[in-house]
């Protein structure tokens, strides 16, 4: 199934969006920002939920997969997508993302990377280190994939979140390790 996707993501990626040669990576991370969030779960919220809120996580890991909803979310919204040579060490990038006043719904930013592998026996695998953070209007920084800090683990980053904040939120794409 998940390859019949990609397949299907990079015809569309090729053929409406006009991206020729669309990265594993932009593949990648189309089809998990448009994954269907599976929380609660089969037993509601109550004391028997077994799905946290918070994507990814231990029990659906980024959702099931759902193409149509990766391609066509809508509501009139079309996935943005940037694919994009990479960043050195230290080096930041900023992605402007406007809320209007009235907007509800949810928010989906996805960051995947193709990474280059670790050598044999090392003890952390991930050899390079981008991280995805955004900051709301009010200040407030949020982290990927549910954590406090940094994410030095995954090479795929999502941030989720209501969009009850109407103003400029920044999206920052921060390569500590290259």
């Amino acid at each position: 199934q998940a390859a019949g996707a990609a397949a299907l993501a990079r015809q569309w990626l090729a053929e409406e969006r006009g991206v020729e040669a669309p990265s594993a990576a932009l593949v990648k991370a189309l089809l998990i920002g448009g994954a269907r969030d599976l929380a609660p779960g089969q037993y509601g919220a109550g004391a028997k939920r077994e799905i946290p809120d918070v994507r990814p996580n231990n029990v659906q890991g980024f959702g099931q997969l759902d193409v149509l909803h990766a391609l066509r979310p809508g509501g009139g919204a079309e996935p943005e997508l940037h694919d994009e040579a990479g960043l050195a060490t230290g080096q930041a990038k900023e992605y402007p993302v406007d809320v209007p006043s009235g907007t509800v719904g949810r928010v989906v930013l996805t960051l995947a990377y193709s990474d280059y592998w670790a050598a044999p026996g090392a003890g952390k695998k991930l050899v390079n280190d981008l991280d995805l953070t955004v900051r709301t209007p009010s200040g407030r920084l949020l982290r990927a994939n549910g954590r406090s800090g940094p994410d030095d683990v995954n090479n795929v980053e999502m941030i989720e979140w209501d969009a009850d904040e109407a103003g400029a939120y920044v999206a920052r794409v921060e390569a500590r390790a290259v």
